[in-house]
């Protein structure tokens, strides 16, 4: 293994630029070029090329295009998931997906994040942590997960939240940064509409 991506993928601060980590980025962007240039009947060729970027079966992922991500291989989906169009997962640390997951447009998790010392960002450090998605998450339009935060299972993000810290399950989450605005009992599994965090 790279020294720096062993640092990396560990939690570490880590050299974003140190070429082997170039390399795998690379090797993720032709690999998302192709899928993103496929058409929607191309349901083969866009299975394939998902199995390839992601390294797991991808049978039971519906993924929009374009889909975005730094690696593909950090990602693991534990069920069935539909991700729409422009979804970004910069997976520099893990991302666990739990079943039943949907994400909307623009929707992100973003593992990495920089120092706040501005001659450690100029140096080319960054530091990841894991994100863990429960199950049956939805995720609003422009919703971001940020790094190292855990999100329980049945949450609502709503769109454009910012999630900063962990999410109990069973409760809907809106704003930035995101904070709990209900939680959620059996009955509300009849609702249909997602609260908006501007009217919140």
């Amino acid at each position: 293994m790279n020294l720096q991506y062993d640092r990396m993928i560990s939690g570490n601060h880590y050299l974003a630029e140190d070429a082997e980590l170039n390399f795998r980025r690379a090797q993720a962007r032709d690999r998302l070029e192709r899928f993103n240039a496929c058409s929607k009947a191309e349901t083969l060729k866009r299975r394939q090329l998902l199995e390839e970027l992601l390294q797991q079966n991808a049978d039971d992922l519906e993924i929009e295009n374009p889909f975005y991500c730094s690696y593909g291989y950090h990602i693991r989906f534990q069920g069935s998931a539909f991700l729409n169009f422009g979804v970004t997962m910069l997976d520099e640390a893990p991302i666990t997906i739990g079943a039943r997951f949907q994400a909307g447009p623009q929707a992100q998790l973003i593992t990495v994040g920089h120092p706040i010392n501005a001659d450690q960002r100029a140096a080319g450090w960054e530091i990841a942590k894991p994100i863990v998605i429960g199950q049956d998450v939805w995720m609003g339009a422009g919703a971001i997960v940020l790094c190292g935060v855990t999100i329980g299972d049945r949450v609502v993000i709503g769109a454009g939240s910012v999630v900063t810290h962990d999410i109990p399950s069973d409760c809907v989450v809106v704003g930035t940064p995101a904070r709990i605005l209900r939680h959620l009992t059996p009955p509300d599994a009849a609702a249909t509409v997602m609260p908006s965090p501007i009217s919140a």
